[in-house]
Parts: structure tokens; sequence; C-alpha cells
């Protein structure tokens, strides 16, 4: 009998060992991403009882559904293989179950699921699965599968962060810059971005280069946001070389908007990645500078693809190219069709050129409605531009209350046609305080460069606006909106000079004209009731 014993425990043991040895050959294959060899091994291991093949085969099923829709039969198969291995003290795998439901929720949205991933969480990270706690704070942060609970999560990352997790200093960098949890504290944001290089986290510098580019306290810095660009985008990182694109775009642009050799250069190199937002914006540089059929034929060819490929901003500018015929003849019909379609690409802001489209009846039936709907849903949101178009779309109908509340809307934010607009309105009315409110717009506008408001305020000034007629004052706004290329601003000066025999005076209104007048009060220098040189003011 001791034999015997000796010879089954010698059998157990040799049985232990191969198994053993076969369960590192799986998740070496594993690891390796040969996934089918990992499969062979751990589904005879499975049949054996291991639960620590059971985990790995659940673990191949997850990871087959990546990028696929949606099978809750996979996933519920993956799932029985996790609670087996659980139920035989394999107490590790609560991080795959309360992972694996996560993906569940992400997919379906039910809440249920998300309860059920925070519950296995909770256990993994009870049972020392420090991975677990960064999915725990995400969710409480989001308030998913639990009550929202920002210090909570903070917390959280805060102490995950002091072990050395650089992705939880990474996420408090985010959390302080964005200020959608907490208020902004662009310091904050600095310092766990920092915290996050220092362990190791290479895409924090990223984070930390958008944070010098887009900081709106003395943390910004371009020069320092161009130099991390610069050092990712050699490293291989496309989005990096983008951005150092844009910003060296913006500082060195020609004047022909082209952008300089450098700015060029970093698009290109993403481009050769297939960076979409390289792809297209040298795209659109081919087609508003190039004078060769062969280049706009290539941009057109380039926005096409990447239409194809479901990235609405191109079939957004392939509306653009046939509305405005660049690189391809004039086609309202056409790019009413591109247009719908990066509309339905997510594209949102395709929807803007469809209102105006449907306001002018080009390449579709005019439906003023609809295109005042689409205006006023955007406007209702901060939209301006939106607010601007709508309020001249209830103008031309005659809706001038609503129309001057939208003007006024997107004037209070700096919006300048907007500003003259109202002006112009305002104007229209009897009263003296309205009167008063125009001349504050427009002198605005004008003040802000926008010389058809120059031009308006100059003529009424002429002729006697709120006051006595001041023609010097009147002429010098008139010519200051001429030396700026202002439609009618030459022939309206003309006229206006006509009207003054003194020669002295038009010589005067020549001088103020050639001023930089920010203030309104400024603009009372020049007055022919005592005309006075204005050098040394």
């Amino acid at each position: 009998m001791p034999f015997i014993k000796t010879i089954f425990q010698l059998a157990m043991l040799s049985f232990f060992l191969v198994s053993c040895a076969d369960l590192r050959i799986a998740k070496t294959e594993f690891d390796n991403q040969h996934y089918q060899s990992a499969r062979l091994h751990w589904a005879v291991l499975a049949q054996k009882g291991f639960p620590q093949a059971e985990v790995g085969l659940g673990r191949l099923l997850v990871i087959g559904q990546e990028n696929k829709t949606y099978d809750e039969q996979v996933y519920q198969e993956a799932l029985g293989l996790f609670y087996s291995a659980y139920e035989k003290g394999h107490v590790t795998v609560a991080y795959d179950i309360g992972k694996t439901h996560l993906k569940q929720a992400k997919q379906t949205g039910i809440t249920e699921q998300y309860q059920e991933a925070y519950l296995w969480l909770g256990r993994a990270s009870a049972a020392g699965r420090v991975g677990a706690d960064i999915h725990l704070a995400d969710m409480e942060l989001d308030g998913l599968g639990t009550a929202h609970d920002t210090a909570r999560a903070i917390t959280r990352y805060k102490n995950l962060a002091s072990t050395g997790l650089a992705k939880a200093a990474s996420r408090l960098g985010g959390i302080y810059f964005q200020g959608v949890y907490v208020i902004r504290n662009e310091q904050q944001a600095l310092y766990w971005y920092q915290q996050a290089i220092a362990l190791g986290d290479v895409a924090a510098e990223f984070k930390l280069a958008q944070l010098y580019e887009t900081a709106q306290s003395d943390i910004k810095d371009l020069k320092r946001a161009m130099s991390l660009y610069e050092k990712l985008a050699k490293n291989g990182n496309v989005a990096a070389a983008y951005k150092l694109a844009r910003l060296i775009e913006d500082s060195e642009s020609t004047n022909a908007g082209t952008p300089g050799p450098s700015a060029l250069h970093w698009y290109v190199v993403a481009a050769e990645q297939q960076h979409a937002l390289s792809l297209l914006r040298l795209a659109r540089i081919k087609l508003e500078n190039s004078q060769s059929s062969g280049s706009n034929q290539e941009a057109l060819s380039t926005y096409q693809q990447l239409s194809e490929q479901g990235i609405g901003v191109a079939s957004f500018y392939l509306g653009l190219a046939h509305e405005k015929g660049l690189g391809t003849p004039q086609n309202d019909q056409l790019a009413f069709k591109w247009y719908a379609k990066s509309f339905e690409q997510n594209y949102s802001r395709a929807e803007l050129r469809l209102a105006r489209l449907y306001v002018k009846g080009n390449g579709v039936t005019q439906d003023l409605k609809t295109a005042r709907d689409i205006y006023l849903r955007f406007a209702q949101q901060g939209d301006v531009n939106a607010a601007y178009r709508l309020a001249g779309l209830l103008k031309e109908v005659g809706d001038l209350g609503q129309a001057r509340q939208w003007y006024a809307f997107a004037a209070k934010n700096d919006h300048l046609s907007s500003r003259y607009a109202l002006g112009i309105i305002l104007n229209q009315s009897s009263n003296q305080q309205d009167a008063e409110e125009a001349e504050r717009q427009l002198t605005e506008a004008s003040a802000q460069g926008f010389h058809p408001a120059t031009l308006y305020l100059g003529e009424k000034i002429f002729y006697g606006w709120n006051e006595p007629e001041n023609k010097i004052r009147g002429l010098s706004l008139v010519l200051k909106a001429a030396r700026h290329n202002t439609p009618k601003a030459v022939n309206t000066a003309l006229i206006l000079m006509d009207q003054m025999s003194d020669v002295n005076s038009i010589a005067l209104a020549n001088t103020c004209s050639k001023q930089v007048l920010k203030e309104m009060s400024q603009w009372f220098l020049c007055t022919d009731k005592t005309p006075r040189s204005l050098s040394g003011q």
C-alpha cells in the first residue's frame, strides 16, 4: 500500500508540474498575443478544473469583443468562466468580473451593469488589486454605479499617485485643468501633470503642452508648449506634430495666408502617418492657394477619402468647396448633399451651412422656418454667429423686436457685425436713449476695426446725429473707412468733401483719419467748431 500511495503521489506531482508548465506556456503565448495557441492550452486545462485557465479563456473572449458589435452571449460566457474561477478561490478574478461588467455597461448604458461593475471592482480592491481603484475613482467621479462623489474620487487618485501610479496623477491634472468637477485650478493641473511625467507617463507631456498652450493664467507659455510638442513630434506623436504645426502657422504665416515651411513640414510629417486633421489642413491649403487643377483634384480626393471613413469635417469641406467653387465648379446642390452627409456624420457645424442654403434657396427649396429653427437652436446654446444669422432672418421677416434681442445678445459677446446691425436698428427708434446706445454700439464696433460701422458713423455725424452736425469729425471717419477699403467709403468721402468749402477743414479731417483712435471721446478732437492740429495728442 505505501508503494501504491507513493506511485499515486508521484503521478499527481507529475500532473501538477505538467499542468503548471502548460499554464506558463499559455500565459507566455497570451502575453505575446498568440491568442489561438493560448486558447488551445487553456481549454485543456480548464476542462481539468484549473481556475487560472478559466480566467485566461474568459479574458480571450473579452478581448475578442473589442471593436465588434456588442454580443451579450459572449460576455455571459466570459463571466461564467470568471465566476467559476472565483468560486474556486481565485479571488483576484473579481477584477476581471468588474471590468467585464464595466465594458458591458459602457456599451449598453444599463445602470445595473455599472452597479455590478462597482461591486466587483470594490471586491478586487479589497483583494489587493490596485488597478481596480482607478476604475472605482473614475466611476465615483462620474456617478456611475454609485453616488457621484468628487471628494472621494480625488482622494483615491491622490492615494494612488502617492504609490507611484502615473495614470492617477495624470487624471488629477485633467480634473483641475478642465474645471468640470472642481473649480478650474491651473496651478494644481500643472503640479499633477508634472508629477505624472516624473512617474513616467509620457502621455502627460502632451497634456502639459496643452495646458501651456491654452492656460488663462500666467502659466500660459507658448514657447514651452511648442518645445514639448516638438519633442513629442520627433518621437512619433502625430497629434503633437499637428499641434506644433498649428502654433507655428499662427505665428509665422505669410501675408498670403499660406503656412511657412516649418509649419508645412510638421503638417506633412503628421499627414504621412494619416493624421486626419493634418490631411484636412494640407488639402485646404492646396485648394485655397493652388492654381493647379492637379493639386486641386488631389485635395478634393483627400476630402473624399476621409469622408468615406466617416469623418464629418471632410464632408463639410467638400460642401464648402462646391458652395464656393474651390477647385471644382460651383454647385449648390452638391454643396447641400455634402453638408447633409457631414451632419449625418455628427459634424454639427454643417447644419449651419445647411441653414444658409435654406435661407437663400440655393441647391434646395427655400425653407425659412427650418433655417430659423436651426439658428435658434445654436443661438440658444450660446453660438453668437448663429444668433447674428437668426437676427438677420428675423429682421427680414419684419420681427424687429426679436431681431434686436438676438443682435444685442451677440453684441454683448463682442460680435462686431451684430454691434453694427444693432446700432442701425436702434438708430431707427425715436427714443433718445436708443439713439445714444446706437452711437455707443457703432463706436465700439468701429474702434475694434469694423469699418462699415466707421463709415455709417461718419456720414451720420457729418449731417448731425444726436447733436449738431460735425463735418470735420464726420469726414474724418469716412476717410478712415476709406483707408481700410470699406465698400462705398471713397465715393461717400468725395460727396462729403464737395459739400465742404474750407480746405483747412478737409486737411484736418484727413489728419484725424490717420489717428488710431480707440476712445469715442478722441473723435471730438476733430471738430469744425474749434479746429486744431492733433500733433502731440
